[in-house]
């Protein structure tokens, strides 16, 4: 799929799509959400995509995040499927994935062996808290979900690099069931939650942790940004989470990096 062409623009179309569906459930169930990374420098530097992407990412605070899987898993519109550890069994990230079922002729080939459903979606995240900005224990959690999240990529499948530490890694992975992978991940994510809410981090995201730890405050109710055409939240101090995560984000990268991150196979016309 090249950059610009039409079946990214289609993707981007479905993709949005997607978004309104889960920002009028969030809206009708009172759940809070916020447009989070290239999403989120999407809606601030272009008011939409940014015009190599092929990707939608939303955030959650923990407590909405819970909610909305609750009630999503039930009762979110039928022709998408909500997927998680509790929908599917050889779930591989953890973050959830809201996914169109109709064929849209956009597939992920390359995750067909951990899933029946593997369509256009968007990446919903929890934000969990964290009572100080660092600390050893804070930093040695976070490498210990990255450790377990890359384990439970190679125990999936998800992950197929064949590097020596991965095949060390795999090898232990296998040892551990999917879901208990979930388990003991998400009881490292939600460690802080019962202390104080002074910061906020996603750890689903791939920058380091010193790029995710964010004063609560900086998030707060959030406010409506431009989003193709359509209005949705975004952090209230949004200018202060993309400086933390891109510094100049304003700037456009080199052509050379602009590229997108994710693999659909796409269904030609006879």
């Amino acid at each position: 799929m090249k950059i610009y062409d039409n079946s990214l623009i289609n993707l981007q179309k479905l993709e949005l799509e997607i978004l309104i569906e889960f920002t009028n459930f969030c809206e009708k169930n009172k759940l809070k959400y916020y447009l989070a990374e290239g999403t989120l420098l999407g809606a601030v530097r272009h008011k939409g995509f940014i015009p190599w992407d092929d990707d939608i990412d939303v955030m959650m605070p923990r407590e909405d995040y819970e909610k909305f899987l609750k009630i999503a898993i039930k009762k979110f519109p039928k022709n998408y499927k909500i997927q998680s550890i509790e929908t599917e069994p050889n779930y591989w990230v953890i973050a959830s994935k809201i996914r169109m079922l109709k064929d849209t002729g956009y597939i992920q080939k390359d995750i067909l062996k951990m899933t029946n459903n593997a369509g256009v979606y968007i990446d919903v995240f929890p934000l969990d808290y964290l009572p100080e900005i660092y600390s050893k224990k804070i930093a040695f959690n976070f490498k210990m979900i990255r450790l377990l999240r890359r384990m439970l990529w190679l125990k999936t499948g998800f992950s197929k690099k064949k590097r020596l530490r991965n095949k060390i890694l795999k090898f232990f992975a296998n040892f551990i069931s999917v879901k208990k992978y979930h388990k003991l991940i998400n009881k490292r994510m939600t460690k802080y939650n019962n202390k104080s809410h002074n910061y906020i981090v996603n750890y689903g995201s791939y920058y380091p942790l010193s790029k995710l730890v964010i004063p609560a405050h900086i998030y707060g109710d959030g406010k409506y940004l431009d989003f193709e055409n359509y209005k949705f939240l975004v952090p209230n101090d949004y200018d202060y989470v993309l400086t933390n995560v891109y510094g100049d984000y304003m700037q456009l990268p080199p052509e050379n990096k602009r590229k997108h991150k994710h693999t659909f196979n796409v269904k030609k016309n006879d």
